[in-house]
């Protein structure tokens, strides 16, 4: 059995799938926003071997039986209705501890382990990371203060900025935009949560490269080598 952590609307999801049916493996999506009003999850310890069951969509699934997973588009918990305010936060907390637990407690392939995933998705730390290896990255602001978003537009000049959401979500979605002028007035706003301000970097074509790494990396010589190589 084959996992694909994601929800029905994700296109690439789906395809993936379709694919994995073609060939004969069999394959299940798991949506985590079904978690807990729509899912039952069963972990077992301490009598005999590990187990550890989800239930969904009048399914059972045994996730001893899976060997490979694809972390591709987890979604947030969806909690029953009627739960008090001041318990919401502390339910999805024990929610997420149960269930991160999980992921890491299957004995499974991971593409991409989920907490590998967790930190290598954060913006900052991309761009620190290519800085490091020697990559050129574009000049970039991150705040929540006006006034340095406005010196960081005046700076580079109308026309040379966009700005962008550092996770655009389903519910929430924000394409990347140039900063306009009719839209200076709105940088005060910005106090209300951070955003990313980028020189804008003029291309004739987008490429996006995928690079898949079998070892761990726990060693620093490995991880030096590594990145030589990507920066030559």
């Amino acid at each position: 059995m084959i996992l694909v952590v994601s929800h029905a609307a994700d296109d690439h999801a789906v395809g993936v799938l379709a694919a994995l049916a073609r060939r004969g493996h069999d394959a299940v999506l798991v949506d985590t926003a079904q978690f807990p009003a729509g899912a039952s999850l069963v972990e077992r310890f301490g009598d005999g071997a590990p187990a550890y069951e989800l239930a969904f969509d009048g399914q059972r699934i045994d996730l001893r039986d899976c060997r490979a997973a694809w972390w591709r588009r987890p979604q947030p918990f969806r909690l029953h209705d009627g739960i008090a305010p001041d318990v919401v936060s502390f339910t999805y907390t024990e929610c997420h501890e149960a269930v991160a637990g999980l992921w890491a407690a299957l004995d499974l392939t991971w593409v991409n382990r989920p907490e590998l995933d967790e930190v290598a998705h954060h913006k900052p730390y991309q761009l620190a990371v290519a800085a490091e290896i020697g990559l050129r990255v574009p000049r970039t602001l991150i705040t929540n203060d006006p006034g340095e978003a406005r010196r960081f537009v005046d700076e580079l000049g109308l026309g040379r900025v966009i700005y962008k959401t550092f996770l655009a979500t389903e519910e929430h979605w924000r394409e990347t935009r140039l900063v306009r002028k009719e839209e200076l007035a709105a940088l005060d706003r910005v106090r209300l949560a951070p955003v990313i301000f980028q020189e804008l970097v003029p291309a004739a074509t987008d490429i996006r490269v995928t690079a898949a790494c079998y070892a761990e990396l726990l060693d620093e010589t490995v991880r030096d080598e590594v990145r030589r190589a990507m920066a030559s």
